[in-house]
């Protein structure tokens, strides 16, 4: 099935056929059906009196295109593949651009006949390219002998002549479209049946007629009713006669299979070793078919000149009989040469058929190899997708690390701001670092005299106890020979005021150490000291 896009694109049916095989009937046939013809046509003629639904101005570039390359139309012999490299390509490739251009405008789809380009479809097949034109072959065929009495009819040729350009022609453009998209039918169905015809070019090429082919009938049914048909040989064996015939015949039989059946892949080796075999025998047979047309023609005038003579003079008639005998000697010797061809043609006829067991071997290969390549291609495709899924991850990923990389920036602006706020607490902090040396040092010195008023206090408390003790012992004394010693009553109030005295020094004394510093920094330690007394 054929995408959007190459249903937007342009395209051409190219008609491929030999001369006189119903390619005008078949270009004719799509016109009807929509598709558009040339404006400058070729007009009818005695041969063709419905018209050749062809370009004049293609025709005449065909003719000019074989020319350069040294051929012609009825040259049997292959076209020089050579002549594609040379500066006569590009320059016909350009003139046949402004022809296409010229005829068919901006027709999305039109028809571009001429049996010619059977031998020049390469170059069509380019041109059409460098216009973004989509190329379709409709191929045509008519059975070989029918196209070699119209042309002995129109041209005056032995049959051999023509049964050897129709080989070539078609030999030519079925390899040169070969893989191309394309459909095979013959000149005996378009007139029996063109529906079916029709029919099969649309589901082969996947084609849209414009005009839909019921609403065409009438004209078709005209148009193909007075086909002038004045040879007919529709199932009708071609003799062997020569090699030639043969391969004649092997063409015939297979362009006919596939016109019924659809084209078959098996059956291409066989054409290639007849082209192959064909090209190697086209000098001999490029000769022979000159010699046969010069003889012919020889001998047609001899006979024209008897008809005229006959009521002539007894000594010009048998002046007329000796040259009529001269040319069927002639006649005579050339089919002894055509004995001596045909002897040299079976010898060729056997290598080709070693060839062909080869060209088998190497289109099975081929076929393997396409495979391959077919295979390769859907790796290649797997792997244009996995890279495009890599590609967006990497990008993702590229995302995400520039996301990290600005947000560590601004956290890296945001630390230095910090530092540099918190550069002038560094000497804060070196000088409390150096104070609290200071206060360590303080605090050393601390412990060591809280050690010293501890061990002092602890002496005074023992003094006072023993005081108290002798004082209690001496006021109980006191009191119980306080009557014994009224006396001595004077001496007890100042011996006790005394006392009082020296409670009072000792209270100042104590109270002066406990609002001291050293005191107040020692209590955790005199804290500890009644702990560890406890237990």
């Amino acid at each position: 099935m054929t995408s959007a896009k190459n249903r937007s694109a342009r395209t051409a049916l190219i008609v491929l056929g030999m001369h006189r095989s119903g390619t005008s009937a078949m270009a004719g046939v799509l016109a009807q059906l929509g598709a558009a013809l040339p404006k400058a046509l070729m007009p009818p003629t005695d041969a063709n009196p419905k018209g050749y639904f062809e370009s004049v101005e293609a025709y005449r570039l065909n003719d000019a295109v074989l020319a350069s390359a040294g051929s012609s139309w009825d040259d049997p012999a292959p076209f020089d593949v050579a002549w594609y490299r040379s500066p006569s390509f590009q320059d016909y490739r350009l003139r046949a651009a402004k022809v296409i251009g010229k005829e068919f405008g901006v027709s999305k789809l039109f028809v571009l006949k001429d049996p010619r380009i059977c031998r020049l479809l390469p170059f069509w097949r380019q041109t059409l390219a460098d216009l973004a034109v989509r190329p379709l072959h409709v191929c045509i065929h008519r059975h070989p002998r029918e196209v070699a009495s119209s042309l002995s009819r129109r041209e005056g040729w032995p049959e051999t002549v023509g049964i050897l350009l129709w080989l070539r022609h078609v030999l030519d453009a079925e390899a040169d479209s070969r893989g191309q998209p394309r459909v095979f039918v013959s000149y005996d169905m378009l007139l029996s049946d063109w529906r079916r015809a029709v029919d099969r070019i649309r589901e082969g090429l996947h084609v849209t007629w414009p005009r839909q082919p019921d609403s065409a009938a009438g004209e078709i049914d005209d148009f193909l009713s007075g086909e002038l048909r004045h040879f007919r040989a529709a199932g009708e064996a071609i003799p062997h006669e020569t090699p030639v015939h043969g391969w004649v015949a092997r063409a015939f039989g297979i362009l006919e299979r596939w016109a019924a059946d659809g084209e078959q892949t098996a059956d291409h080796a066989e054409l290639d070793a007849l082209k192959a075999a064909l090209d190697e025998a086209s000098p001999l047979l490029g000769q022979l078919s000159q010699e046969s047309r010069g003889l012919q023609a020889r001998l047609t005038k001899v006979e024209a000149d008897l008809a005229s003579e006959r009521a002539g003079p007894k000594g010009e008639l048998e002046e007329i009989a000796r040259d009529k005998q001269i040319a069927e000697n002639n006649l005579a010797q050339m089919r002894s040469a055509v004995s001596h061809l045909e002897k040299q043609l079976d010898k060729l006829r056997d290598e080709v058929k070693g060839q062909a067991d080869e060209i088998a071997r190497m289109t099975g290969e081929e076929k393997r190899l396409r495979a391959a390549a077919a295979d390769l291609e859907r790796e290649k495709a797997e792997l244009a997708l996995l890279d495009a899924s890599l590609k967006h991850e990497l990008s993702a990923l590229r995302d995400e690390v520039a996301r990290v990389r600005r947000a560590a920036s601004v956290e890296i602006s945001d630390l230095k701001a910090e530092r540099d706020r918190l550069k002038p607490l560094e000497k804060q902090v070196e000088e409390l670092s150096k104070a609290a040396v200071g206060l360590g040092r303080e605090k050393a010195e601390l412990v060591s005299l809280n050690a010293s008023l501890g061990h002092r206090l602890s002496l005074l408390s023992d003094e006072m106890a023993r005081g108290r003790r002798a004082a209690s012992a001496e006021i109980s004394g006191l009191t119980a020979e306080r009557d014994r010693l009224r006396p001595l009553e004077k001496q007890l109030e100042a011996a006790q005021a005394a006392h009082r005295r020296k409670e009072a020094e000792f209270e100042a004394y104590k109270q002066a150490i406990a609002a001291s510093t050293s005191w107040r920094l020692t209590a955790p330690l005199r804290g500890v000291s009644r702990l560890l007394k406890k237990h």
